[in-house]
This record gives structure tokens, C-alpha cells and sequence, in this order.
């Protein structure tokens, strides 16, 4: 995990939103997001808006660079070109 904090810190936000294809992001990193949610929302007799807040500051920033037309990373990309012509069906080697 350490790797990965170092990778952050010299990143802005844009570049590690646009960059998260490329970057092995340890699990832990998503797992600990996640309990902190839930022990927020159980701690707060599940108050969702307490929880949704909480999120949202945790994830403020980043969320400014998510956009529903950001480009996916380049295998799919790749994928849904293929599909265009009606390949259903992709190998890699």
C-alpha cells in the first residue's frame, strides 16, 4: 500500500481519476472505504444522510473528475469498437 500513497501524493486528482486503469490500487484501499461507510451508517442508527455526507467529503475532490463521458480504459474501449462490427468474441495473447 505504501507504493500506492507514494503514487498519490506526487498526482493530482484529475490525473489519478484519469489514470486508474494503470494503476494496481490495492484492495485494502477500496476496503477500507467501504468500513468506514458502514461503521458511519451503523454508528449513526443508519442515518443515510449522515452517511451520504460523510462520503461526499471523503470523496469531494475526486468526484470533480468523474464524468459519465469519461473514456473507459483502453481494453474496453477496444472491446466496444470491436463490437461496433459485430465481433462478439475477443482472444488476447
Amino acid at each position: 500500500m505504501k507504493e500506492a500513497a507514494d503514487a498519490f501524493a506526487s498526482m493530482s486528482y484529475a490525473e489519478v481519476v484519469n489514470s486508474m486503469w494503470r494503476l494496481d490500487i490495492p484492495k485494502a484501499l477500496s476496503d477500507v472505504v467501504e468500513a468506514l461507510m458502514g461503521a458511519v451508517l451503523v454508528d449513526s442508527n443508519y442515518d443515510y444522510e449522515l452517511a451520504r455526507d460523510v462520503g461526499l467529503m471523503l470523496l469531494k475532490e475526486p468526484l470533480e473528475y468523474v464524468h459519465p463521458q469519461m473514456p473507459d480504459d483502453p481494453i474496453h474501449e477496444f472491446l466496444k469498437w470491436v463490437g461496433k462490427f459485430g465481433c462478439g468474441q475477443v482472444r488476447f495473447r
